[in-house]
């Protein structure tokens, strides 16, 4: 019932992606839901850990009055 925009981003690119990393995953995280903000956080590590990125960010939450499910 909610759609957002975003309000702030802020990503740190820690190393290069080679083709030799092997398979990588994106680790979301939502740190905070409000009833108007919303912060979430993410990773990107390949099998062992081995952090490539990680990013924050901040967005403003709207009521939906489209009334469309997503």
């Amino acid at each position: 019932g909610k759609i957002f925009t975003t309000l702030e981003m802020k990503i740190n690119f820690i190393r290069a992606v080679r083709r030799d990393a092997g398979v990588l995953t994106c680790i979301g995280t939502v740190v905070h839901a409000g009833s108007q903000v919303a912060t979430a956080e993410g990773r990107i590590v390949d099998v062992n850990g081995k952090l490539y990125a990680h990013g924050t960010v901040t967005c403003i939450l709207f009521k939906d009055t489209t009334g469309e499910q997503s």
